[in-house]
């Protein structure tokens, strides 16, 4: 009897801890559970704010880009207004060789 009390009492044991993982399973399932419910409703949240995102750098992109046609419209202008200078400086400098000339 006294074995069979042993084995009664290991059995329990084994029976309690076997339990107590079972348990353990069904709560980490549980908060795997709530933890992907959550996931879910912010994933909305989650697409609206990349969207978001995606629009302003969109935004910042267009206005980059306008920027930099108007700082080449500039740099052309000064280009040709350089260039504009440089021929009446010869034209000037022309004139004035033709005039010690005379």
């Amino acid at each position: 009897m006294h074995g069979n009390t042993l084995w009664s009492m290991a059995k329990d044991d084994m029976e309690k801890r076997h339990l107590k993982k079972v348990q353990k399973a069904v709560t980490i399932g549980h908060m795997l559970e709530d933890w992907a419910e959550k996931m879910l409703q912010l994933q909305p949240e989650a697409d609206k704010l990349k969207e978001e995102i995606t629009e302003n750098l969109q935004k910042q992109r267009d206005v980059d880009v306008m920027h930099m046609n108007q700082y080449q419209m500039q740099y052309e202008k000064l280009i040709r207004e350089k260039e504009a200078s440089e021929e009446e400086t010869k034209r000037a400098h022309t004139q004035t060789k033709q005039l010690k000339k005379q």
